[in-house]
């Protein structure tokens, strides 16, 4: 069902088209010569003026159209970086025409949209990674080493916030572009739970009246029900101005043998065993360490390309988090009734 392991083998350099030149697509195309043998040759944005000074800056064509990028012989992947309401078309002509895939967070806004990214992969053998660069963050690579290693036993029940001062304009406002809240930059909240706690069956959210000018909730809080039995939680917001301009990521997580919590803003990490002593952890990074993270998710896309390695999400996790976003939204509509994952469109046979 799903690409993200058919790589082609090959040794030479892979050439990328990027569609979509706003900031964070300029962001992921930046840090591509810090990866051997990706190699940007063209991009695409639907903005001329903004296509225009992207390609100046970034010393590369700009294509009319994303045919025509998609068509230039010398292109064998693309990055997806567009509002996210349109990365299942774009993902899916893509893979039709032979490209490997680097969609950026969230994969789709629906999980029918996911689903019908990953099978066009599957179908046209291509290999799939999602920006879910969040994992590769420092602390939060770190505390998911600890968790793994069993530091604090199995992992029972996360509670985690996404605070930030984020003024949304332009797309970033309309539902039928961007989807809601969850859909960035809590989404990366919302894979960290489940990395953490395995897959949801059950959401539950509710919203506040928006602060912002935009045609969704602005704040919201989700109780998720965890398929191994744990319970999970997200508060999420881009309109919180505490601690500006960074905010707050967090978690705590209490497992059978202890506690551990984590804050990706001020790189603090914590854990305690049960009858144990408290062991304090400070990683001190820049931006939360997003350079070095985007150069690690873009080098799993080219590992992955060749056959050398999974991605470092694969495309089923992917699904999943859409599939909590959807959910969250369904439930506020329903005043916080639940929603049960396997009942949404596209997760049949998702296991």
């Amino acid at each position: 069902m799903t690409g993200g392991g058919q790589g082609d083998g090959s040794r030479s350099t892979i050439g990328i088209g990027l569609i979509g030149a706003g900031s964070f697509g300029r962001r992921l195309a930046a840090r591509l010569p810090s990866v051997p043998d990706l190699r940007l040759v063209a991009l695409h944005d639907a903005h001329p003026d903004t296509a225009a000074a992207a390609s100046a800056a970034l010393g590369v064509p700009a294509t009319v159209s994303v045919r025509e990028l998609i068509e230039r012989p010398d292109v064998q992947a693309v990055i997806i970086a567009t509002p996210h309401a349109s990365h299942a078309e774009l993902a899916i002509g893509a893979a039709a025409a032979g490209h490997h895939l680097f969609v950026e967070k969230p994969l789709a806004v629906t999980t029918a949209g996911a689903r019908a990214i990953t099978d066009a992969a599957h179908t046209a053998g291509v290999t799939l990674v999602v920006g879910h660069v969040t994992r590769l963050l420092p602390v939060a690579a770190r505390a998911l080493e600890l968790l793994d290693e069993g530091v604090i036993g199995r992992p029972l029940g996360a509670w985690m916030i996404r605070h930030q001062p984020l003024t949304r304009r332009g797309w970033m406002t309309r539902r039928a572009d961007f989807g809601m809240l969850l859909h960035s930059p809590a989404v990366h909240n919302v894979d960290l739970l489940l990395r953490i706690l395995g897959p949801a069956r059950t959401v539950s959210a509710l919203a506040a009246p928006p602060i912002q000018p935009i045609e969704y909730p602005d704040i919201a809080s989700i109780l998720v029900g965890h398929e191994a039995g744990g319970v999970g939680s997200l508060g999420a917001t881009v309109s919180d101005p505490l601690f500006s301009p960074g905010g707050t990521s967090s978690a705590r997580i209490v497992g059978s043998e202890g506690g551990l919590a984590f804050d990706i803003a001020t790189g603090r990490i914590e854990h305690q065993r049960i009858d144990g002593e408290l062991v304090r952890e400070v990683i001190e990074t820049e931006v939360w360490g997003l350079d070095d993270a985007v150069t690690a998710e873009l080098t799993s896309f080219r590992d992955a390309i060749r056959g050398d390695a999974a991605p470092f999400v694969s495309p089923v996790e992917a699904i999943r988090a859409v599939a909590v976003c959807e959910a969250a939204d369904r439930s506020i509509a329903l005043e916080g009734a639940p929603v049960r994952i396997a009942d949404l469109p596209g997760m049949g046979g998702i296991s």
